[in-house]
Formats: structure tokens, C-alpha cells, sequence
């Protein structure tokens, strides 16, 4: 257990003191004000603005796709940026784009993975009769590193997490594994979990049998918390 300690500390010295909250950001630029100022940044990244009775969004490429792009809001404060593909295509294509974009942001530095149970779509799997019969959802969540991590929080976190760690791991894995990937499992998950409210996603949509990805940039600091009921 000191080995462990040991560890842990050796990996906080990687993280800086900084213990500011950055909103997440989509093409750089920070999730938040109001929706008509960040129409205009995204137009200034060179998207072009349109208004089809009254639904608002904007068209242009986007990881080398051409998308529409949509912005929600909360109390006139943008908490939401959608990206949704305009190409539909086959359930073979959807795979592939799928998993390629999952490769995308497993090998970006900027993103951590929410959750270790995301996998990539296996080939033989049946896309529609698992969407229709089963009902299952085929997306990714990830945390976006919007700024250096509290490394007093982190600590923290880290402590919890190994106090609790039944609650994370089987019993199995943790009785065969060996100090270092412990530290190094707890290190993840304190790093996922302050920044979670920077949420970055994606979803396989079905329309007719045809599909399409959707990415969702959430800053989940303005989302609605009930603060209006």
C-alpha cells in the first residue's frame, strides 16, 4: 500500500497547480454566452449561418464532413453545441465511421475516455436489429481537457477512489493487479471525474434505415439543473 501512495504521488507531479474552470470548447471556441454570439464565432470559422422557419443553424465541414451545426441554450446561455453529419449512409458505412471516429478521439490528447465499457462496433455485429429489437444505443463519451487539473483535487479524488475501489473494479482484478496499474486506474478516473461537466459525445441516428453521426459539445455548467422548477 505505501508502494501505492508512492505512485500516485509520483503521478500527480505531472498535473500543474491551476485550479480554474474552462467551459468546454467546440473548434476553440468556449461553449458559453449567448447563442447569437456564438453563431457569429462559428461563422467566423467559416460556417454559413441559415434560419428555416425559425429553426436556426449553421452548414460548413467539419472533420473533413459536411454537417449542420446547432446551438441550444439554457436562460440565453449556450450549454450546447450539436454537429449532426448531412450525408446519410448504409449500416456498413455508419460502422466504419463510427469506429474511425472513436480511433479520432481515443489517439487526441485533448479527450479521456468517460467510460472503459466503450468499445469499437465489431464487424459482424447487426447494427439495425440491435437498434430495433434491443434498443441499443451505439455512442462514446469523452471528457475534454479544457485546462490544467487541480492537482489538490485531484489528490483528493485519487484517495477516494482508492478507498472505494471495490466499487470501481471487480474483486478479481483488483487481487491480480499490480500496484502501478491501480495508480495509474485511479489516476484516470480523479481526471474524468473533475472534468466532467466538459463533455464531448457521439450518436449513431437511424432515419429509415439510413444513418448519420451526431457530436454533442456539452458545457454542462450552464445545462439546466432544475434551478427554474
Amino acid at each position: 500500500m505505501k508502494r501505492l501512495f508512492i505512485l500516485l504521488a509520483a503521478v500527480l507531479m505531472t498535473a500543474s497547480m491551476m485550479a480554474e474552470n474552462y467551459p468546454t470548447k467546440f473548434l476553440g471556441i468556449p461553449i458559453d454566452g449567448t447563442k447569437r454570439e456564438m453563431i457569429k464565432k462559428i461563422q467566423a470559422k467559416g460556417f454559413m449561418y441559415h434560419n428555416e422557419q425559425g429553426q436556426e443553424y449553421l452548414s460548413g465541414e467539419f472533420n473533413g464532413t459536411d454537417v449542420n451545426v446547432y446551438v441550444a441554450t439554457n436562460n440565453n446561455k449556450v450549454y450546447r453545441v450539436m454537429v449532426a453529419e448531412q450525408k446519410m449512409c448504409s449500416e456498413g458505412e455508419i460502422r466504419i465511421r463510427f469506429n474511425n471516429l472513436m480511433q479520432q478521439f481515443k489517439d487526441n490528447s485533448k479527450y479521456i475516455a468517460y467510460s472503459m465499457e466503450q468499445t469499437f462496433i465489431p464487424r459482424d455485429e447487426d447494427i439495425s436489429y440491435e437498434m430495433t429489437v434491443n434498443n441499443k444505443v451505439y455512442d462514446a463519451n469523452f471528457v475534454q481537457l479544457t485546462h490544467e487539473a487541480d492537482t489538490t483535487i485531484l489528490k483528493q479524488d485519487m484517495s477516494d477512489i482508492m478507498d472505494h475501489i471495490d466499487q470501481y473494479l471487480p474483486a478479481s482484478f483488483i487481487a491480480d493487479a499490480d500496484s502501478e496499474i491501480l495508480a495509474k486506474f485511479c489516476f484516470v478516473e480523479a481526471y474524468t471525474r473533475q472534468f466532467a461537466k466538459n463533455m464531448v459525445w457521439f450518436r449513431i441516428n437511424e432515419f429509415y434505415g439510413q444513418y448519420c453521426l451526431m457530436l454533442y459539445y456539452d458545457n454542462l455548467y450552464n445545462k439546466a439543473n432544475g434551478e427554474d422548477l
